[in-house]
């Protein structure tokens, strides 16, 4: 049975931090010296510690797989252990992304990886690129394998900053979704952690370069949502087997067919019908001081879009509409026992800006996950969506 979950609260700010490219990562310090090993806790708090801080690192690519606790591994590319190793568990081959590539590297590039061994459910694996080549390329890519966060608002944020925005399905009904920059798979219940809480794997992705004495955001070099789902997909395979609950292999064999449509300016004149969502609305005052908005994947498993303001591309308000059966355990004790509202069906919260519902879709269970949303706007994107999928309504309409 899954574990309770404190009830969501108010959204507060996210932490911010800078840390090195091998900080609690490996055995190995910047002089190449073993480190001690690492004391037993210390991995999960570091990994819920990233969680709450997401940082770009200074110099270097990054790809931290947190998956365990086993001995490290030291591999590096571009330099005197040669360009032809694997990383992750020999999950990723160099074909497998331009990031892991020679040509990525440039002359002047370099590329290392570490990794810890998952016996315990939880573990890393780092890959790290520094390019001067490449305009002094700076990123951070980080694939985490463990327990879903244990704390509602935790969870909530974590939820989503992987299923937000432009995330789309896995393809061949993986209980999953992936970005250009990251993705989020469910696994299997064999692999759940000892208090039943679902283990998955996500990978996050981001990048600066330099650009007019400054820094700017650019790409990582995963190389597409299809090779992110392959990624994804190859590394979680990897760690099961060696976390002890490995089974038939996990396998991407069909492409990204839904991509998320491009970003548009919002206008007065569509501020009625955010997301082309009648009632998702906003005031003209309002609306003069957003930016874009972008609706990402509408389908029967995954509806998602983004509102961002003017000047700070930061989220005004977010929606995520969930109906995948893997993806909806991560719902599990999120929502709480009460109605969100008077009139509306299911459990959930509409208090302050972490807004969840966990309702029913016929025989199906259906999930919401709004941000910065009125209760009047949370309505209109969950009858909108019910309505698409053939659904009783979720809230009272208007």
């Amino acid at each position: 049975m899954a574990p309770a979950i404190r009830p969501v609260t108010g959204l507060g700010a996210n932490g911010e931090g800078t840390h090195g490219v091998t900080e609690g990562l490996g055995r190995f310090g910047d002089d190449g010296r073993e480190r001690a090993a690492a004391e037993p806790g210390a991995l999960g708090r570091r990994i819920s510690a990233r969680r709450r801080r997401r940082a770009l690192f200074a110099g270097g690519v990054v790809v931290a797989l947190l998956i365990g606790w086993g001995a490290t591994e030291w591999v590096r590319d571009g330099g005197p252990f040669g360009t032809e190793a694997r990383h992750c568990w020999d999950a990723w081959a160099p074909d497998d992304a331009p990031f892991l590539s020679d040509a990525w590297l440039g002359e002047a590039g370099h590329r290392t990886g570490t990794s810890e061994g998952p016996e315990r459910g939880e573990g890393e694996c780092t890959v790290s690129i520094a390019s001067s080549d490449r305009d002094d390329l700076s990123s951070e890519i980080e694939v985490v394998y463990g327990p879903a966060p244990e704390g509602a608002d935790e969870r909530f944020d974590w939820l989503l900053e992987h299923l937000g925005g432009t995330a789309v399905p896995v393809p061949d009904g993986l209980p999953g979704a992936v970005t250009a920059e990251s993705g989020l798979l469910v696994l299997p219940e064999r692999c759940d952690n000892a208090d039943g809480r679902p283990t998955t794997v996500s990978l996050t992705a981001k990048s600066t370069r330099s650009w007019n004495n400054g820094r700017r955001a650019t790409s990582s070099g995963l190389g597409g949502v299809d090779r992110v789902a392959r990624l994804l997909v190859a590394a979680a395979d990897a760690a099961m087997d060696r976390a002890g609950c490995g089974g038939p292999r996990q396998e991407v064999r069909s492409p990204v067919l839904n991509l998320p449509e491009d970003a548009e300016k919002v206008f007065w004149s569509s501020a009625s019908s955010l997301c082309r969502i009648t009632g998702l609305a906003v005031d003209k005052v309002t609306a003069d001081s957003l930016g874009d908005q972008r609706v990402g994947v509408v389908g029967p498993e995954l509806q998602t879009c983004v509102v961002t303001r003017r000047h700070s591309a930061q989220p005004y308000l977010s929606a995520v509409m969930v109906a995948q059966p893997g993806l909806m355990r991560l719902f599990e004790g999120l929502a709480g026992d009460g109605v969100p509202a008077p009139g509306w069906r299911g459990t959930g919260s509409l208090a302050g800006n972490r807004q969840v519902v966990r309702t029913e879709c016929g025989d199906r269970r259906m999930g919401f996950l709004m941000a910065g949303t009125s209760e009047e706007q949370a309505a209109a994107f969950a009858n909108s969506a019910a309505d698409r999928l053939g659904c009783a309504a979720v809230a009272p309409r208007p």
